[in-house]
């Protein structure tokens, strides 16, 4: 590259500096959002898992880049976004090095379309949704290490095609729509330059090996993990058939959104900032410039790899199942090789002054819609945050001295990152992946005192605070209520039994107090337990145990006040147990995992307890039956501080064998899960 390139090239990263940074500045008045979020949190502690939290695919990649900006910018929004500013900038000289090996007068055109680029770009800029400002990259330099393995000696093919292939499964193991660059790549060296005289070389298999293991954590999740393969399929017999007859009709929308002409608010956001005029215009010249690129250039395998590139990218939104019209994210591999043809179309432009007049009105086009986008947004901003502002709750539970919480995606891993993790929140369940582990889950079951929050406007799938309170109110407890903007906080819960327990009586395992030693119940018919004598309860609790089989999914329970006559006083049910709520630990829990399960019962005196799966199932554990005398009015006090480690904690209740408490069986449960947990990661490879 001479001087006057290199000149060029900084002069246009100068260029997408001063594009981005209004935009930044914006930006730096909105929290994070629960994605971006926990990618924050993963940066404070790199190693700790190799995917994404909580879903079953995705690299910890982006965390890892995050990392040292964390490390030095401490758990700020700017330690997170900036890293992703810097790779918006580094699709810049990507580009111009794609474009010069299209042809040598369209790098620079291509270095200014990345520069100024569409209003979808800005936002990923500033706003960026994890994976993809980094898989970017990834592609285009996969993009240019396939044009140069076609043209390196055999000699030094083999270690550029083992770096190639490291790429490659990283880029594949951060996400799944990198298989469709890779097969274009795949194409291009071995088909498309065969056609033009060159035979693929044996060196190149070296990609092969090197591919298979950066991108074994991803085949080894997908072998073992059901779920994983659930979610990753694209054809499900009748359901993607239905979907792409739906979706295609609509197909321009993603698209259009991806090349600027349709703006939004947010990447994944649905609100609509554009202006027809100028819309129709930049639609125009991109279908212009892409058809003098592949008129002049279609025989030239680079061309035919960026055509086959983008035409694998839009079959594959069509095809997968979460793709939809407000998803363009999906899409936005396609826009590298589409600027990449683009600049070719300018330089195969004659004269070469209407070349120019195009690039100009691609970037004024460009410039009027996101200049249009920084207004838009500021006049959002005045009147409510962009993302969802988690600042008011933290601030909130903070006054009142609570560190751990229950909430949706969004602002629980929100709540956590602004807090500093001095707050740790988690959701109830995992709502986007049903079943994948949680990482917070564990802590906050763990804790006393705790805080439920509801923002129906940004929840996934929990309950209305209206709900909610109504399931509160029907099992006999007490709570404070506090609506704090759109969000709804639930805390001082005062649940309707006591935690003195008196354990079932008998030579069972489950009446042991050990919550270690489980015994194992039938699922086909009815289990009774008979009290020794008529007892007043105010509540029981099933203990389940860390490892062997779970509590029946759905079940009805029984007592019997004569031990003969049984009435129905609760029935979980298998399809809702992520929406009922039991009362555990002293605070308000999903039944979603199915360790533990309590029912209140008013104080009714009780000769005998029948649980009856419902429907009927395979064999169940029971480590305790703990039964909640209605005398005790001690209260739920927490007896163990709250920033014990999980290792003291475990030393801590093994010291302070609390029997007669349900806290203490329960806890003694959750350390054990955890303990589980982590042993699974180390176990990873």
């Amino acid at each position: 590259m001479s001087s006057s390139e290199r000149r060029a090239l900084a002069s246009t990263l100068a260029l997408g500096l001063l594009a981005r940074f209004p935009f930044w500045l914006r930006a730096a008045h909105e929290a994070l959002d629960g994605d971006t979020s926990i990618v924050g949190l993963m940066a404070q502690r790199p190693g700790l898992d190799l995917a994404f939290w909580g879903q079953p695919y995705g690299s910890a990649l982006d965390s890892w880049l995050v990392a040292p900006f964390v490390a030095v910018l401490g758990m700020t929004p700017e330690a997170v976004r900036l890293p992703y500013l810097l790779a918006s900038l580094a699709l810049i000289p990507l580009a111009y090095y794609l474009g010069r090996a299209l042809d040598h007068n369209a790098a620079l055109p291509a270095a200014l379309l990345m520069a100024c680029p569409s209003t979808f770009f800005l936002d990923l800029a500033v706003f960026p949704l994890p994976f993809y400002p980094t898989i970017l990259v990834l592609h285009g330099l996969l993009f240019l290490g396939a044009l140069d393995l076609t043209r390196r000696h055999e000699s030094r093919v083999v270690g550029r095609a083992a770096l190639w292939g490291a790429l490659a499964g990283l880029a594949l193991w951060t996400h799944l729509v990198s298989l469709c660059i890779l097969l274009a790549c795949a194409i291009h060296v071995v088909v498309l330059n065969r056609a033009s005289g060159q035979r693929p070389r044996p060196g190149l298999l070296a990609a092969i090996p090197a591919m298979a293991v950066a991108s074994a954590p991803l085949w080894h999740v997908l072998l073992t993990k059901p779920s994983a393969r659930s979610v990753s399929s694209v054809w499900r017999s009748g359901e993607t058939v239905t979907h792409l007859i739906q979706l295609l009709p609509r197909f321009h929308e993603p698209l259009l959104t991806v090349l600027g002409a349709r703006g939004l608010l947010a990447p994944d956001d649905g609100a609509r900032v554009s202006q027809r005029l100028a819309s129709s215009l930049l639609v125009f010249l991109y279908l212009l410039l892409l058809g003098l690129a592949l008129r002049f250039g279609w025989r030239r395998a680079p061309v035919r790899m960026l055509a086959i590139a983008i035409a694998f990218v839009c079959a594959a939104f069509l095809m997968a199942l979460r793709s939809t019209p407000d998803t363009a994210r999906f899409l936005a591999p396609a826009y590298l090789p589409i600027v990449a043809l683009a600049a070719l179309g300018i330089a195969r432009a004659r004269p070469a002054r209407l070349g120019r007049c195009l690039l100009t009105g691609m970037l004024l086009l460009n410039a009027v819609h996101g200049a249009r986008l920084w207004l838009e947004w500021r006049r959002h901003q005045a009147k409510e945050p962009l993302m969802p502002d988690c600042r008011p709750v933290v601030e909130r539970l903070h006054a009142r001295g609570i560190r751990r919480a229950w909430a949706s995606y969004h602002m629980a891993y929100c709540v956590t990152f602004t807090s500093g993790r001095k707050i740790v929140a988690s959701q109830p369940w995992n709502e986007r992946f049903p079943g994948h582990p949680l990482p917070y889950a564990n802590e906050v079951k763990f804790a006393r005192k705790v805080a439920w929050i509801l923002q129906p406007s940004r929840d996934f799938d929990l309950p209305s605070p209206d709900r909610f309170e109504a399931r509160l109110a029907s099992s006999g407890a007490r709570w404070q209520r506090t609506d704090l903007g759109d969000a709804t906080i639930f805390d001082e819960f005062i649940p309707p039994f006591s935690p003195d327990v008196v354990p079932y009586a008998s030579s069972g395992a489950a009446a042991d107090k050990d919550p270690v030693t489980y015994a194992i119940a039938p699922g086909q018919c009815a289990t009774v337990f008979h009290l020794e004598k008529p007892t007043a309860l105010a509540g029981v609790t099933l203990l389940g145990v860390a490892g062997g089989p779970a509590l029946p999914s759905g079940m009805s329970v029984e007592v019997s006040r004569d031990g003969e006559r049984f009435e129905r006083v609760a029935r979980p049910r298998s399809g809702r147990r992520r929406h009922e709520i039991v009362w555990l630990n002293g605070q308000p829990q999903s039944r979603a995992d199915g360790a533990a399960f309590s029912f209140p019962l008013s104080g009714i005196t009780v000769s005998a307890i029948r649980v009856r799966p419902a429907p009927p199932q395979g064999p169940w554990a029971l480590a305790e039956l703990l039964l909640h005398r209605r005398a005790s009015e001690a209260p739920w006090d927490d007896w163990l501080a709250e920033d014990l480690s999980w290792e003291e904690r475990r030393r801590a209740l093994d010291k302070w064998r609390r029997r007669d408490r349900a806290d203490w069986h329960y806890r003694s449960l959750i350390v054990s899960r955890q303990a589980s947990h982590a042993a699974k990661i180390l176990q990873r490879p």
